[in-house]
This record gives structure tokens, sequence and C-alpha cells, in this order.
């Protein structure tokens, strides 16, 4: 993860731990002895201490640390306890977009201070000596469609008639999914399984076991600030107020499963509940302002009243945000062109959010349109990010594995164990093009289910 994706204009916030530290803090002198000797016995490597922190360059900022040295003292509306306390970001991100902004202005001005950095020194850890954790506490899930790329690519696919294209152009289309196997970058990914042949016929049983079809989907996902109660609808002018950041994600689908899933009245299960990746780092709705962008995609028809966007184009309600995304795929051991691919991998696609047709703010006021209940933690995948009618030479932009062959002459289709699918974004400036920053590693090496 190269510190050149954490400038100090970034700021993000996660979870992270690191191997000094008991989960338990003691409170006595005896208690010091006792606990460590009895942490050891029953669990030779020491439980870590979840806690939040945000990351500049190569060095981890341990805001549990910071706050007791009161850094954010003087921050009206600041409760010590959403950072000295906490194993999640929920109850930092429930606080008001001012707040939170202060504290990464604080954050910033500690940094640029070398006076201050000083004082606050101690709070510092190296980068490379902590470990990332999921950086929210999730209870729901939702994935969607918001690409008309990806709308059109896989009508192609399925050879949809005009009649089953039309929905995704009047409403963003989603579906929940299951918040248990969100897993943070560098965790092992299961092969999937279900059934996987033979399942449009009845002339014999179908066939059962590993995916032999797996694949991954580029996406971001939007993690929410705030709770809403049944029956409250979020606006679209109001989004922003209960959106906490973005992280890169990888919506890991086994197709064999997932195309009788799909073709049924209940829509993909199996095939697509068994694993999401999330990046650790979540960056924030303010951080990425340099980015708000006019909206790019023209809608096809009009957008229904709830989901229509004003003509307003101010820095503060430009729908649109230009984070530019690629995958890098890793053949595994024993299927490597050379000594290169073996480091870095090759990319295999790469896109651009701004080009979206469903905004995230869209798909905030669309969950919530029933008068269903959103709550703090909770994700939102913006669904697979594919370019409409666009090539950008032998980089694909369909955002699942498609026929790529490699510099070795191998043809890839799907994804093979030992395989490492690695997502990268980069926040650019709208105004300028420049990247500015970007979110880390959202990475994944594929194993075999366990029997």
């Amino acid at each position: 993860m190269s510190a050149d994706q954490f400038p100090v204009e970034n700021i993000p916030f996660g979870i992270i731990s690191t191997p000094d530290e008991v989960s338990s803090p003691p409170v006595s002198s005896f208690k010091i002895i006792f606990c460590v000797i009895e942490v050891q016995m029953l669990n030779p490597q020491r439980p870590f201490r979840l806690r939040p922190a945000t990351r500049i360059q190569n060095t981890v900022i341990d805001l549990s640390a910071l706050s007791a040295l009161g850094a954010f003292s003087t921050i009206h509306g600041f409760p010590s306890s959403v950072f000295e306390s906490a194993k999640s970001l929920n109850a930092f991100a429930t606080l008001s977009f001012g707040v939170r902004k202060a504290v990464r202005s604080r954050i910033q001005d500690i940094w640029k201070d070398e006076g201050l950095r000083a004082d606050f020194e101690s709070a510092f850890v190296p980068a490379a000596t902590a470990t990332n954790h999921l950086p929210m506490e999730t209870v729901n899930y939702a994935d969607y469609v918001s690409s008309r790329g990806h709308a059109e690519n896989m009508a192609d696919v399925l050879n949809h008639p005009p009649a089953f294209r039309a929905p995704f152009y009047h409403s963003p289309l989603g579906y929940y999914g299951n918040s248990r196997n969100i897993v943070v970058s560098d965790t092992p990914v299961h092969r999937f399984a279900g059934v996987t042949a033979g399942q449009f016929q009845l002339d014999g049983p179908a066939a059962a076991g590993a995916s032999r079809k797996f694949d991954f989907e580029l996406e971001l996902g939007v993690y929410l600030a705030r709770s809403t109660e049944i029956g409250r609808r979020i606006k679209l002018e109001e989004a922003d107020e209960y959106v906490f950041g973005f992280v890169l994600l990888n919506d890991w689908s086994a197709r064999d499963i997932q195309s009788s899933e799909s073709a049924g009245p209940t829509g993909p299960f199996l095939g697509k509940s068994g694993c999401v990746t999330v990046s650790p780092w979540v960056v924030t709705l303010d951080a990425l302002a340099p980015a708000r962008l006019p909206r790019q995609m023209a809608p096809r028809v009009a957008f229904v009243d709830y989901l229509a966007e004003g003509s307003d184009n101010s820095d503060h309600y430009k729908p649109c945000v230009d984070i530019r995304c690629s995958v890098r795929l890793k053949a595994g051991e024993g299927r490597r062109s050379g000594e290169e691919e073996g480091k870095k991998g090759v990319e295999v696609c790469g896109t651009e959010y701004g080009q979206t047709y469903w905004t995230y703010a869209q798909l905030v006021a669309h969950q919530t349109r029933n008068g269903s209940a959103v709550g703090t933690g909770d994700l939102i995948g913006t669904g697979t990010m594919s370019m409409f009618e666009v090539s950008w030479g032998p980089v694909s932009f369909f955002f699942f594995l498609v026929e790529n062959t490699w510099g070795n002459g191998q043809t890839r289709t799907w994804l093979e164990d030992g395989d490492e699918v690695n997502v990268q974004g980069w926040v650019h400036d709208a105004r300028t093009g420049e990247r500015l920053f970007g979110f880390g590693d959202c990475r994944g090496v594929v194993v075999p289910l366990p029997e």
C-alpha cells in the first residue's frame, strides 16, 4: 500500500490493532501481571485492542491515543469516547458533519506543525506494524446496479429484449446481501459452492459443487453515517447528511450459480452472498469535495420525482465524484508469465465512477423510498462499474472477467485458486484532472472452499 495514496489532504478513517496491547486494559499492577499471564497461557498470539486510526503517508495515527492526549478537547460537540473506547467508526460517524470535518482539520494541523507533531508523537505508529480491520459494524448491506455500461453489457450477455432493459432507467435496481460476509482487504476468499450446472433441464439431477465460474466485481462502497426510523424517507437533497464516506469494494460472484438464481423470482443468493471485500480506510465525503462533478451521463428518460436532480451546480450539489478505479490480477504460483507479472500482476480493467448513471445520493434516496430504515454503518455497493461505449486499448471496461489474453498467451475467463485480485482507486481533482489521493488496497486471494 503506497504512501502516496495517503497525503495529508486525505485523512481517511479506519480501525487498527498493533501487536503490543491486549484487548482489555488492566486496572491495577496485580491485574496487569495476572492478565498478561492469563492471556499468554490461553492464547499465545494475544488478542489485539481495536481502535480508530487515520493514516498519513507511512504513518498510522492512533486516534484513541491522540484523543487521550487532548488533541480534540477544543472541538465543541466531540465526545472523547468515540475514539477512546470505540472498536469501530460507528460512534464517530454519528457525529455531525461539522464535527467530523473539524476532527479532520485538527489532524491536518497537527501533522503540518512540527511542534504539535512532537507533542503528540506517542500516538504515531509505523504503518507496517499496524493491522487493519473492518472499519464499521454493518447490519445491512445492499448492492445495486448503477452503471449503464454494466446494465447494457449484462443485458447483451443474457440476450434481454428491450422491455427487460427498461426498468434500469427508471430506478436503481438492487438487492440485500449478507453483511456477515463482509471482510477487510487481505482476508482469504473461499470459492463459492452451490448448484453449478444442469439447472435449466429436468432430464436428470443438476451438478453441485465448487463454482467453476468464479469472478470479481469492481465497485465502490458507501458507508452510512446516520440512522432513520421506519417510515422516514431520505430526500435526494438530504443524502449527503447520511453518508460517512467511500471504500473500494469487490463483490465476489459465482456466475454459474448466479445464472439460475437470477432467472428465478427471488434473485441471486448463493452466487453472490459468500464474500464481499472492502478496503480498510474510509475516505470521507468531506475529503472528496475537490472531486465533485456535474452529472456526466445524461438520463435516457426523465427521472421519477424522488430521484430528480436540481439544476444547482455548486460544489455541494454536484452529484458525481471523479474516482478512477482499476483491477490488477495476479495469477497463482506456476501460472505467471514472468518476474514482473509475479510482482505486480496484470491490469485487466479500469473505469471512472464519474460516469455512473445512478449517483450515490440517488441510491440512498431510493433505498428509503418505501420507508425502509437504514442505520449507521450500513453499506451500499454501487454495483459493477463498467464504462458505456468506451474503448481503452488492451484494458477491458467489463468489470468482471471476460476472456482477457495475458502476456504469456493465457486466456483467462474465470478466477482460479491462488489468483490475487486487487482493486485500486484514486480520487482526482474535478477541475484539473490531477490525481489527489487513493484508498489503499482492496485485495483478496481465492482459496478452495474447505470440505
